[in-house]
């Protein structure tokens, strides 16, 4: 049985126990011995603080109280013992059977009556419904605190489950922002220029969600090191780029690879004011083209300790940031080998292109104007123009003999290349790659591995910019005997990220170029190959990237894009 509260009654035994207030002791030695043989205990008082003093020390099922007591009314006591023990039923003893009386009585909350002297059946008949009203209070009172315990009980409950949901809600909350902070930083992909502008992208988009305080990237050869580190004094990363230094940890590099965090360690306490020993360090080893490339290490307060979803979103920034770090790094190689020659034919096609234009130009209003003036100074502009197309012809003469080297490619293995390096990205965005390759895609180039580079641009911006969940179609197809096309084509997911005017209509290459001088380098680099790059979009936002090569550079020294 659950232990109840002071004023719950205790049941000792069956036998139940009677107060008997009443100061005349012969009736009250009667009423005493009829209680006992009606099987009652019965306990005595002869005043109003006798039966004060009773009620204090113990516990009566029911209470038989004098009307008239030498110390008071018999009725005063009933709010008093209602206080000390509310399942207590009082029941008057009274002489006067006037109707004020009783009413009197029942008013003040005795539950019955006697009249003086009762005899044993009346006596009986009246403890009897007392103590059936005293049952009920009591299993009533049980009820009341089974009920207020198990009450209690529920809101604890309800207030865990409630606080596992709002935990469960902060996850979920905490990994959506992680995840679109990913989305955030591939979008922004496009714009990273250099090391500087990729870490200090990288970093502000980690410290939106987690408190990041260095961001170390460790070249495998030991030979670059760049860090951001937070700055004390406006929370902007500071960058440090530090290269030159091989082999300068002394650590072998079976042993960078084995122990990551030696190797970021040393470099943060060689270019930094930090002490690495002293912070929470989250280190991700990065392969790329099957083996290892760099470090990527990620530097918080000490106290910081990152749950399973916060290292899966460091994981994955590990990977995005060592990705670019290697696509700027080859960017910039194939900026730095792009040759003098194939920039002069560059320069000298766009001078033959305005001669043209010009001299036809002229030609259009010498037919026109009559005026003598106006036809000297035309033949003037035109004497002009024919020389500087002579010099212009002689430079792209000499520019062109400077022919780089010849080379046999299959395009299909440049294609499988670069979906091997995007696989992460396939999977993230839930993209489908659709091929459809004919089987003799050999072709001989001039600087044909140029193209890896092209490919791997091209492909990665139509995974980062088509829809989610969208397919992204490869084609390489014969377009005649002499030439080889190779289409990219996919839907865009949002039309005006490119910053053209009108998706609506078809856009030319060159005007994507002006956004997002990237493409510069694919067209240059195509270009040089011997081939042609173009764009087209359609009313459906479809982008396709289309590339014309030649079968074989050495058999057609200028290309011309074969009829589709």
């Amino acid at each position: 049985m659950a232990t109840m509260p002071d004023k719950s009654p205790r049941k000792t035994s069956d036998k139940k126990t009677i107060l008997l207030i009443e100061d005349m002791a012969m009736l009250r030695e009667v009423l005493s011995e009829q209680l006992e043989e009606l099987g009652y205990e019965c306990q005595c008082a002869a005043s109003c603080a006798e039966g004060r003093e009773a009620v204090r020390e113990g516990k009566f099922a029911c209470c038989l109280i004098d009307l008239g007591l030498p110390d008071g009314r018999g009725l005063d006591l009933l709010a008093e013992f209602a206080e000390i023990d509310p399942h207590m039923v009082p029941v008057i003893l009274t002489g006067d059977s006037s109707p004020d009386t009783v009413i009197e009585t029942m008013r003040a909350g005795a539950f019955d009556y006697l009249m003086k002297p009762a005899d044993m059946a009346t006596l009986n008949a009246g403890i009897a419904r007392a103590l059936n009203h005293h049952e009920v209070l009591y299993e009533r009172a049980m009820l009341v605190e089974l009920l207020s315990k198990e009450r209690d009980e529920l809101n604890i409950r309800i207030a865990a489950a409630t606080e596992d949901i709002r935990d469960y809600a902060k996850s979920c909350e905490a990994s959506n922002a992680l995840l679109h902070g990913l989305v955030s930083l591939t979008q922004l992909s496009t714009g990273f220029q250099n090391d500087e502008t990729l870490l200090k992208s990288v970093f502000s988009e980690i410290s939106r969600h987690l408190p990041l305080h260095c961001l170390a990237l460790c070249d495998i050869s030991q030979d670059e090191f760049l860090s951001a580190v937070r700055n004390g004094e406006n929370g902007q990363a500071e960058v440090i780029v530090s290269s030159g230094e091989n082999g300068q940890t002394g650590l072998d590099s079976v042993l960078a690879v084995a122990e990551p965090k030696l190797l970021t360690h040393y470099w943060i306490g060689r270019h930094t004011n930090l002490d690495p020993s002293a912070l929470s360090s989250y280190v991700y080893p990065q392969e790329l083209w099957n083996g290892p490339v760099c470090m990527v290490g990620f530097y918080f307060d000490s106290e910081f300790e990152a749950d399973e979803s916060e290292k899966e979103f460091l994981g994955m920034c590990a990977h995005f940031t060592a990705f670019e770090w290697q696509r700027l790094r080859l960017l910039l190689h194939a900026a730095q080998h792009a040759t003098l020659g194939n920039i002069a034919l560059e320069v000298s096609k766009s001078f033959l292109q305005s001669l043209t234009a010009i001299r036809t130009a002229s030609d259009v209003v010498s037919e026109t104007v009559k005026n003598e003036d106006a036809t000297e100074g035309l033949s003037i502009i035109g004497k002009n123009v024919e020389f500087l197309t002579g010099q212009t012809q002689v430079f792209h003469n000499l520019s062109s003999g400077r022919s780089d080297s010849v080379e046999s490619v299959q395009l299909d293995e440049f294609i499988d290349e670069a979906l091997e390096l995007l696989a992460m990205s396939i999977t993230s965005r839930g993209v489908r790659i659709e091929k459809d390759f004919d089987e003799d895609n050999h072709c001989v180039l001039l600087n044909g591995t140029a193209l890896t580079r092209t490919f791997l641009d091209l492909i990665s911006n139509a995974i980062r910019t088509v829809e989610v969940n969208g397919s992204v179609y490869l084609s390489l197809q014969n377009c005649d005997d002499d030439h080889i096309r190779c289409r990219i084509s996919h839907n865009i997911a949002n039309p005006g990220m490119f910053g053209l005017s009108d998706a609506s209509n078809t856009q030319s290459l060159h005007e994507l170029v002006k956004v997002h001088p990237g493409f510069m380098l694919a067209q240059r680099t195509v270009n040089t190959c011997g081939g042609k790059l173009t764009l087209e979009r359609d009313g459906e936002s479809r982008n396709t990237f289309q590339i014309v090569l030649p079968r074989n550079a050495m058999k057609a020294s200028v290309v011309q894009e074969p009829a589709l």
